[in-house]
């Protein structure tokens, strides 16, 4: 038991301080040289947030994957609702990249270089966790050799998308649709709309973002040597479980 007075990592007289369990020093001290005026620390900070939640995004479909592997659907059905609320924050977000001006994103670009959202390593950690396995994207040089490492490892492992056909298969279910419609208030029906809801999640960030990154570079490529807005067009109807979505219309 520590004497009084004295003051432990993250104690000061016996209490807990906000800011050591956080590590604020640390972490308000991550955005670097770029974010040194203007806009920079709005898009540094931005972009750093989307990170975050992307790492929660993946400990989430993780666990929902793994509970669905163990038929544990009602905490798989949790993890996914929690799935679906980060990512209607993240879509939110992008919102607030309408308050940059066209020209002061222009200037930002420079400094930019050849760096651009389009190599966020955990973004595609979360496709193939989904189930969308490119390996187009296990080699690409704009990722670093651990975020290779990682996303190779994510391209062998099951995938969510994996785990619910391997239950649909354990249960015996041949006709989805029959099978929710005997069952209608069933935990499998919750895992079917979670797994929905992702997909629709990841959509409308993606939608969003066409339209944030239309305004902003117009007909441009983009930074990371995407054709721009045409890439990010063609990505948009991107599904994971699209056949899910048409067995809820017919509901």
């Amino acid at each position: 038991m520590a004497d009084a007075g004295t003051s432990p990592e993250g104690m000061e007289d016996g209490r807990i301080i906000y800011g050591e369990t956080l590590q604020l020093d640390v972490l308000l001290n991550l955005q670097g040289k770029l974010a040194s005026g203007g806009d920079d620390l709005f898009f540094i900070v931005l972009h750093q947030t989307h990170e975050l939640w992307f790492k929660e995004l993946l400990y989430e479909l993780e666990r929902a994957r793994d509970h669905i592997t163990v038929d544990a659907l009602d905490s798989a059905s949790g993890q996914l609702r929690r799935v679906r609320a980060i990512e209607e924050l993240l879509t939110a977000q992008l919102l607030s990249m309408m308050t940059l001006s066209v020209e002061g994103f222009a200037a930002l670009r420079e400094r930019l270089g050849t760096s651009s959202a389009f190599q966020s390593a955990q973004f595609r950690e979360i496709e193939f966790v989904s189930g969308l396995k490119d390996p187009r994207y296990l080699s690409g040089d704009w990722f670093s050799r651990a975020e290779r490492a990682r996303l190779r490892r994510r391209y062998r492992e099951p995938s969510i998308r994996s785990a619910f056909d391997d239950l649909l298969a354990r249960r015996g279910v041949v006709d989805l649709f029959t099978s929710l419609r005997r069952d209608p208030e069933g935990e499998l029906r919750g895992i079917v709309e979670g797994l929905v809801a992702h997909d629709e999640g990841l959509r409308d960030w993606r939608t969003r973002h066409v339209e944030m990154a239309g305004r902003l570079i117009g007909d441009s490529a983009g930074t990371g040597g995407t054709s721009g807005i045409p890439y990010l067009r063609s990505r948009r109807k991107t599904a994971v479980f699209p056949e899910l979505r048409a067995v809820l219309d017919r509901l």
